[in-house]
């Protein structure tokens, strides 16, 4: 099994101003895909203030980027100084790849403050393959096919699924994609054909961004290793300028 991601220790003065939670302290984000489960753990002490201090554990997902993230998930509310650990299922997170965790406060009765340590975990199996930008040039998909390869080839024993968080920019037309990977049976410079992944290809004509979610892969035994890669397949009359 794959060790645990772990965030560093994050330190500092929460303070509360508001009766709503607000998040006064996040840790660095963390790949999410391939993980089973979370946790969240929280020190507060040294409460102070003319109201009572009120703390949750918070989490939020991001499907492709993490400055564009979803909203915040609170746990439970907790009054009283101590250590205490949120666990999050991610089993049902099949379209996020990312996912950061943090400590919200709030008041009751008037402003309150304390001082506290977060640090997050995530379990599971999951890796980052790679990343890459890939230009597509402007007749891409009139007559014949480009198909790149999304970093290096890794090892596949083990390998179930595949997940793919794309940023389209300067989109001009229509460009029709799709998610593929490939087989090496030994040596990385003999490798196998590109193999369509997802039931049917993606027409995207404007900049944005997606998110392929998990898609199963069929690793063949006997085969060393894998590579992830993009796709864009021969059409007629369709032309598409850069993808990234």
């Amino acid at each position: 099994m794959k060790m645990p991601q772990i965030t560093k220790v994050i330190s500092g003065q929460i303070t509360a101003v508001s009766t709503d939670p607000v998040t006064v302290l996040t840790t660095p984000w963390m790949l999410a895909a391939g993980g089973a489960s979370a946790s969240i753990m929280q020190q507060v002490e040294a409460l102070d203030g003319t109201g009572a201090l009120k703390f949750k554990a918070c989490y939020r997902n991001a499907a492709v980027r993490t400055d564009m993230p979803g909203s915040w998930n609170y746990g439970t509310e907790r009054t009283a100084a101590g250590v205490y650990t949120d666990a999050v299922s991610l089993s049902g997170t099949t379209d996020q790849m990312w996912i950061q965790g943090g400590i919200a406060a709030y008041e009751a009765g008037g402003a309150a403050e304390g001082l506290a340590r977060l640090q997050a975990q995530v379990q599971g199996d999951g890796m980052l393959i790679g990343s890459r930008t890939i230009p597509v040039g402007p007749f891409a998909n009139s007559g014949y096919s480009v198909y790149e390869g999304v970093g290096d080839a890794f090892p596949q024993l083990g390998l179930a699924k595949l997940m793919f968080a794309i940023v389209f920019s300067a989109v001009s037309g229509t460009i029709t994609w799709r998610p593929v990977y490939r087989q090496i049976q030994g040596d990385p410079d003999e490798p196998g054909a590109w193999s369509d992944l997802g039931a049917s290809d993606t027409n995207t004509s404007s900049d944005g961004n997606v998110n392929t979610g998990q898609l199963t892969v069929s690793a063949t035994s006997g085969y060393l290793f894998g590579q992830a890669g993009w796709g864009c397949p021969a059409l007629v009359d369709t032309g598409c300028q850069v993808v990234a």
